[in-house]
């Protein structure tokens, strides 16, 4: 997301430094003008390599699909698409091992996005909660200290104390269908790229 802002988003951090407002939701506005899926637009979001699932420091980032009829929406949406299909392998490899989800809590600054909520609702086809602490590597960490510290007997214990959570985002069926067929070619893309990583 840093990335597309920095290297793509000038009009967006122009407009938000001239407002006074974050340039991501300026993004977001941008991104929600593109439908579910950003007609058939793909983003493999491994910048700086993978870890899950495919563990490759050689991967790297991919658009699948441009053609003429693609705008900037298409790619910032397909950026922010990219990154919720390649959290959605987690969510699968969960699911695989028969674990069982029934709500994703978002934090982080990701988080502040109803958008990205909304996109991660739909992938997952699971609610999606808000950290009522966005901080949420901040909070763990104390939360781990403190249990380290003898402060909580367990972590358990701290996580009942010290963590809340805000609204969450229901995911709409409507969009289920445009992401599942995105989200099969994306897991596509991966194994017939590997070898060219």
């Amino acid at each position: 997301m840093r990335w597309f802002r920095d290297e793509l988003g000038e009009p967006e951090s122009s407009n938000a430094r001239r407002l006074g407002r974050d340039p991501y939701e300026l993004l977001d506005v941008t991104a929600a003008q593109a439908p579910a899926g950003c007609d058939g637009l793909l983003f493999l979001p491994y910048l700086s390599g993978e870890r899950t699932p495919h563990a490759n420091p050689n991967a790297r980032g991919v658009l699948f699909g441009m053609d003429l009829a693609k705008k900037r929406r298409h790619v910032f949406r397909a950026v922010m698409e990219g990154v919720v299909y390649g959290l959605n392998d987690s969510v699968a490899l969960m699911r695989d091992m028969e674990i069982a989800l029934d709500t994703v809590t978002a934090g982080g600054g990701g988080s502040r996005s109803n958008l990205w909520k909304s996109m991660q609702a739909d992938i997952f086809e699971l609610p999606i909660r808000t950290a009522g602490e966005p901080d949420t590597a901040l909070v763990g960490a104390a939360l781990l200290g403190g249990v380290a510290a003898g402060v909580f007997p367990t972590v358990r214990d701290a996580c009942l104390t010290a963590v809340s959570y805000g609204n969450a985002t229901e995911p709409d069926e409507s969009n289920f269908d445009s992401y599942r067929r995105a989200y099969r070619k994306y897991r596509q893309l991966y194994p017939t790229l590997k070898p060219l990583f």
